[in-house]
């Protein structure tokens, strides 16, 4: 979706997923989406060269800490163990075709799938970072509160409602995640969602017909 509008700013993509995420979650795809689609429109939207990079990762961790967040971007420690790129498949945004994620045979290509036998508990760790112009500790303090836009830019700022940030927030709570922003002026930004999920076998899948769920609303009396 964002394809056409990182080819006219002439800015570096990739799409790194990590090895080692299962072939499925339950999740709800729709609010994932809506997530991607806020923080990679604000990177985006800041960055006015270099590149916006976006990293799936799986953590199997029973529950969300602050581990989960590490190693911490633009920390000078642990700066390199952030670059980190082992165990990640990696995909430049000109080589995705359209529908790429869409076609199993593709997405069989783009990273060979982790299959499981049981249910297992995980965190699923949505990075996206991008080398625009970065912010002081002041605005990242206020990035996620409503109506706030945080670009010194005049013009940028007229740009938008204030809210992605904010209803992206709304959403990684209402699914028990939590997110975070780090930025270093000059450098970038960095976002980090992580939000709680589990791991499902494949042979639990489950396919929904049509006739079947029109007689079970009927059953229930449900209006739709």
């Amino acid at each position: 979706i964002y394809s056409e509008l990182l080819r006219q700013k002439k800015l570096g993509s990739s799409l790194r997923i990590e090895k080692n995420l299962p072939a499925e979650v339950k999740i709800d795809p729709l609010k994932v989406n809506q997530i991607l689609m806020n923080l990679l429109g604000n990177s985006i939207k800041f960055t006015e060269k270099g590149s916006v990079t976006v990293t799936i990762k799986w953590l199997d961790y029973d529950e969300l800490d602050e581990k989960c967040f590490e190693p911490l971007p633009y920390d000078d420690i642990d700066e390199g163990l952030f670059e980190k790129q082992e165990n990640l498949s990696i995909m430049r945004c000109s080589e995705l075709k359209p529908g790429f994620l869409e076609r199993s045979d593709d997405h069989r290509q783009l990273n060979q799938r982790v299959y499981l036998e049981r249910e297992s508990n995980g965190i699923l760790k949505i990075i996206v970072k991008d080398t625009g112009i970065g912010m002081k500790k002041e605005a990242l303090e206020k990035l996620f509160n409503k109506f706030s836009q945080v670009s010194e830019n005049v013009s940028q700022r007229q740009i938008g409602t204030g809210l992605g940030l904010f209803i992206t927030k709304e959403i990684c709570n209402a699914m028990n995640g939590k997110i975070r922003a780090y930025s270093k002026p000059g450098v970038g930004s960095t976002f980090i969602a992580c939000i709680p999920t589990i791991a499902m076998p494949l042979n639990n899948r489950t396919r929904v017909d049509s006739q079947s769920m029109i007689q079970t609303l009927t059953q229930k009396r449900l209006k739709v």
